[in-house]
């Protein structure tokens, strides 16, 4: 009889391990931070959706975001984390059991299985928080020819791999307060100040030499640091890079000394063309490339290159037997002439006096055509004037013109002569009041 007590008692007694250990959750589980021991499938379906709704507080620095699973695109596997669960309750005899009697002396901690959606990725990299107290600052140091950047703002998104972590093993958490590392956003401007800096070193990588065209070639050389003196960085809004180069400390450097080595004095270099040609050399660095001499050759050219205040005026170089106009600054034509031969063309600055279609000679009888006249000489009582070649008419009613080939030389009796067809152009772009520089 006691036998059989016995016998029925321990099959009583596997009878309930064997139900414990089929149906219900082993002993001293944990899943993350919740005891889940001794539970059925149906209690964990509504634990799973007490804390998928379960509220979460993100924390940033001293900013709190009441968050949820949900909300921020976190979802539960449930069938997975079901199946992780119950890995032992379905192992085979005699696995089962023996797990099931190690589970009384030992805890077992499994983990959520979570599904981290594309709404969670975009959470994190789309979330910045600033908290910048003024913006990043930018300026150009001239002296040491570089832009300068000052970082003030701080503006930062959360580590999606960390908060991940910290969702997972925090799972079950009430009132969850998370505080996941966090990320610094790059400023872009930081990125692209270093690139402009870049470009501007190449403008001073190497020296640039400027050589002389002629009989005997000159050369200047200017080294990297006397193209700082010379250049101005500058920038726009969009803090693209510009520079502007000082023409008076180029023309000292460069242009007075190659001037001073031309012969000829009626050729010389252009200070604005220098400047332009070395602002092409410095802006294909820039971009890359590694341009290092400058080829120049004196030509004939105005003496004011277009500096003279006023907006338009003619200069006239009776050296050079050349006519420029001007207009803004800018040189818009350049004719031949042919200046004074039996009598000086008076140099200096003068004004347009007057104007005529057709303006007759006493003194020498011809006809001058697109009469302007500059100057009043009270010695001759006469007027000096530009005009096109002139010409006279015989008794028989020939007209008679004056050689075209004296344009180029000194052949008037002190006007300024212009070949036929340019005289026209020139009196429709003058007006009375006009300014004339005429130089030797």
């Amino acid at each position: 009889m006691h036998k059989i007590l016995v016998l029925v008692s321990c099959a009583f007694l596997l009878l309930i391990i064997h139900l414990l250990a089929t149906y219900f959750i082993f002993p001293n589980t944990y899943l993350a931070r919740i005891n889940i021991s001794g539970k059925k499938k149906s209690d964990l379906t509504i634990l799973f959706e007490k804390y998928r709704k379960s509220p979460i507080t993100i924390q940033v620095k001293d900013r709190s975001y009441p968050m949820s699973y949900m909300s921020i695109g976190v979802l539960l596997d449930n069938q997975k984390t079901y199946n992780s669960i119950y890995e032992y309750n379905n192992a085979s005899f005699p696995q089962k059991y023996l797990s099931f009697f190690s589970s009384l002396f030992s805890q077992r901690m499994l983990l959520p299985t979570m599904i981290f959606s594309q709404n969670y990725y975009q959470f994190t990299q789309n979330s910045l928080f600033d908290f910048s107290s003024k913006k990043d600052e930018t300026y150009i140091d001239n002296n040491a020819k570089e832009f300068k950047y000052i970082e003030n703002e701080e503006v930062y998104r959360i580590d999606p791999e960390n908060l991940r972590t910290l969702l997972v093993f925090h799972f079950g958490e009430d009132n969850l307060v998370l505080t996941p590392k966090l990320i610094k956003i790059s400023n872009e401007k930081k990125d692209k100040i270093s690139v402009l800096n870049e470009k501007i070193a190449r403008m001073y990588t190497s020296p640039v030499q400027i050589i002389l065209q002629g009989d005997v070639p000159y050369t200047i050389r200017l080294d990297p640091e006397q193209i700082k003196t010379i250049t101005t960085l500058t920038t726009n809004r969009e803090e693209s890079l510009s520079f502007t180069i000082d023409e008076p400390a180029l023309s000292k450097l460069v242009v007075d000394p190659l001037n001073s080595a031309i012969s000829n004095q009626d050729k010389k270099i252009s200070s604005g063309e220098m400047k332009d040609k070395l602002s092409s050399l410095l802006s294909s660095r820039i971009q890359g490339a590694s341009p290092d001499t400058i080829v120049s050759e004196a030509t004939e050219h105005s003496n004011t290159e277009g500096k003279r205040t006023r907006e338009k005026y003619i200069e006239i170089d009776i050296s050079q037997q050349r006519m420029y106009l001007f207009e803004n600054n800018t040189q818009v034509a350049t004719y031949r002439i042919s200046s004074g031969l039996y009598y000086p063309t008076p140099v200096g600055q003068f004004k347009i006096i007057n104007k005529a279609n057709n303006a007759y000679s006493d003194i020498y009888h011809v006809w001058m055509p697109f009469w302007m006249a500059f100057y009043y000489d009270s010695k001759l009582n006469a007027y000096f004037g530009i005009h096109e070649l002139p010409y006279w008419v015989t008794s028989n009613g020939t007209k008679i013109q004056r050689p075209r080939e004296f344009i180029g030389s000194p052949h008037t009796g002190g006007c300024v002569a212009l070949d036929l067809g340019m005289a026209k152009e020139v009196y429709t772009f003058a007006e009375v009041g006009m300014s004339v520089y005429v130089f030797n």
